[in-house]
């Protein structure tokens, strides 16, 4: 019973996944629609109290290896390049990426070699800073300059940000333990993803 509703929660991440994953991050009408269908289908299959596992699911050993290689294929299509600078860390970055991909194919039993992708996942996450010093995203500069402020001893909160999307501005409003955590690698490394990536590599 364990293993058959594994297996559809992870068909249900695969369908999260074309939910937005074709429009880079950015909701589109469609996209919500499919995601609000799949949200009620999770939630009327996971709190009914008879629920109904489906015969002839594909394996857990199957379906997290489709995860694997799909996000590494989507992540080196869809998401090449975006907010980066072309160089030869980028390129360095897409033969990672690839190399990774064809690993999750043809390996025979890629758990074995989890450690070695976590160590690639780290050397991409610096690529992806280190190529996208200036990405043009509101969350990017209102994170930033939220911890530059907290570093000078300036309420982030009590401040007003101008953000790249045309002559707005914005409040910081993420809770204080984003200030706490970005602070070190704010003031060591210049940059607040350096903690966002630290943080995911922690977690896993």
């Amino acid at each position: 019973m364990q293993e058959k509703e594994t297996s559809m929660l992870l068909l249900f991440y695969l369908a999260f996944l074309f939910g937005y994953i074709f429009n880079k991050g950015y909701y589109t009408f469609g996209g919500a629609v499919l995601l609000l269908i799949i949200l009620i289908i999770f939630f009327g299959y996971f709190f009914r109290k008879d629920k109904l596992i489906l015969e002839n699911l594909p394996s857990i050993t199957f379906l997290k290896r489709g995860v694997f290689v799909l996000s590494l294929f989507f992540s080196l299509y869809f998401y090449g390049g975006l907010h980066q600078q072309k160089g030869p860390l980028f390129l360095f970055s897409q033969i990672i990426l690839i190399i990774c991909l064809l690993m999750g194919i043809f390996l025979k039993n890629i758990s074995k070699y989890f450690w070695y992708f976590v160590l690639l996942y780290l050397f991409l996450g610096i690529i992806m800073i280190l190529t996208s010093p200036f990405p043009l995203l509101d969350v990017y500069y209102i994170q930033k300059r939220g911890v530059q402020d907290f570093l000078s001893g300036i309420n982030p909160y009590s401040q007003l940000y101008a953000i790249v999307y045309g002559n707005v501005s914005d409040t910081y409003p993420y809770l204080p333990g984003m200030l706490f955590l970005s602070s070190p690698f704010v003031f060591l490394l210049k940059d607040h993803r350096f903690a966002l990536l630290f943080t995911q590599i922690v977690s896993l």
